[in-house]
């Protein structure tokens, strides 16, 4: 899948220009692969060159690549090169992304069900209504107390499904292409993000295996998670590079998208607030922390609003959703029940995924190769999965999709590994996931 030697090795990144404002730390507080200085600007790892020959032009690593002054025809050149480099991450993940698709259209059709039907349930029929009709603002009762309405969920992507059926898409055929389309832009962040911490082969295994997650059939189902999570790894990316502004934007449109935005406010943030201590790039870290979690409270200040109530989308989701922070009790009991009763598969799987992202946590933790923006954003991730209780335990594999940061060290390790273990694991994960996703839409009647 990737055209590393067998005995590759992940190392990190040594910039052999000038020290930044701060010695040799970046701007995310930890000496890593992703803080090169930029004051002479960012050097790339000895020997490796660009698609075009250069160093400093292979996949967003360098200062080349934010050249603005040159000619249309050269920026041109230069975004081809790095989407030709880009390419096998994207193949890769449209491959395995492929293959899922086939697996859950053969067994929708073994059961006499409707392929685009299947990916636009659940929560894609709110977002389409959302769409269609926009909010449901009242406030109603039933025999079961508060009924639950659309403000739950947030609007940029209802909105460009509204957007697209303004110009005549069909609106679940539109949330079905949207999905795939942020799909890929997510697939190509990541690889950005690997490129820039270590090697193009890192970006394009980021890539690849978060195609290959369990509940990644989400990815191509009208849901947010393939939007949300293209707006993260942006927003992460921007921060490695020190566009901060870029950052404050895309974290910005994430919290209009999902309310787990939180965790990349906090990151970036973090990150921000590391710049300003150190005196980095003036003004802009300044702006990145004042930009990131406007689109987030904006919606919540509407909801508060549209509903004559301060805590309004929390008390909706905490009364009709019945889903509210309980700090970890449903997890822990849940947890609990998986060895002492019989369970549900999709319960078993929840649990082996969490296990897995905390042990995918810590080690991201304890290796001090990668930079403070990508640890807090997938430290805050994993916390706010955790704490949330409420009737949604089984979907907390699809809540950590966007942490996409926690495959860093499974990548890492497969950069080193042989080609044949390489292609062996990437097969298995490829073919489970695809098993995994027709069962949660064939088979499983709850969310995914």
């Amino acid at each position: 899948m990737t055209d590393a030697a067998p005995d590759e090795a992940i190392e990190p990144t040594t910039p052999t220009g000038p020290a930044g404002p701060a010695g040799d730390a970046g701007p995310n507080g930890r000496t890593g692969p992703g803080d090169q200085a930029r004051a002479g600007g960012e050097a790339e790892p000895d020997g490796e060159a660009g698609p075009d020959g250069e160093a400093g032009r292979n996949g967003w690593r360098g200062e080349a690549a934010r050249t603005t002054d040159a000619p249309a025809a050269l920026r041109a050149r230069r975004l081809g090169d790095r989407l030709r480099a880009a390419a096998p991450a994207l193949a890769g993940y449209l491959a395995v992304r492929l293959v899922g698709v086939l697996v859950l259209l053969a067994a929708a059709q073994r059961a006499g069900r409707s392929l685009p039907g299947l990916l636009g349930r659940n929560d894609g029929t709110w977002f389409i209504d959302i769409a269609a009709h926009g909010y449901d603002t009242s406030i109603t009762y039933g025999a079961r107390g508060l009924v639950n309405t659309n403000i739950a969920f947030f609007p940029l992507y209802a909105g460009l499904i509204r957007a697209a059926t303004s110009v005549g898409f069909p609106a679940l055929y539109a949330g079905i292409a949207l999905s795939a389309v942020a799909g890929l832009a997510a697939a190509l962040g990541m690889y950005a993000v690997g490129v820039k911490l270590h090697s193009r082969e890192l970006g394009i295994l980021l890539a690849v295996l978060w195609g290959a997650l369990p509940h990644a059939v989400v990815e191509n189902m009208v849901y947010t998670e393939s939007l949300f999570t293209a707006l993260c790894a942006w927003a992460v990316w921007a921060v490695l590079d020190r566009r901060w502004v870029l950052a404050g934007l895309l974290t910005l449109a994430a919290g209009l998208a999902r309310a787990t935005a939180l965790a990349l406010i906090a990151a970036v943030g973090l990150a921000a607030l590391v710049g300003v201590v150190r005196r980095q790039d003036g003004w802009r870290p300044w702006a990145a922390a004042a930009l990131a979690p406007l689109g987030l409270v904006g919606y919540w200040v509407w909801c508060a609003v549209a509903l004559g109530r301060s805590d309004a989308w929390f008390w909706m989701q905490h009364e009709g959703w019945k889903s509210q922070v309980d700090f970890g009790r449903t997890t822990v009991r849940t947890i609990f029940a998986t060895v002492t009763t019989q369970q549900q598969v999709a319960v078993y799987a929840t649990t082996i995924v969490l296990g897995l992202a905390v042990a995918l946590l810590a080690v991201l933790v304890l290796d001090r190769r990668w930079p403070l923006v990508v640890v807090a954003f997938g430290a805050t991730m994993v916390v706010l999965v955790v704490l949330d209780g409420g009737n949604y335990y089984h979907a907390k594999g699809r809540f950590l999709l966007p942490a996409f940061v926690l495959l860093i060290p499974a990548a890492a390790a497969l950069v080193k590994a042989s080609r044949t273990t390489r292609y062996a694991v990437l097969v298995t994960l490829t073919a489970l996931s695809a098993w995994y996703g027709a069962y949660l839409l064939v088979a499983w009647t709850r969310s995914p």
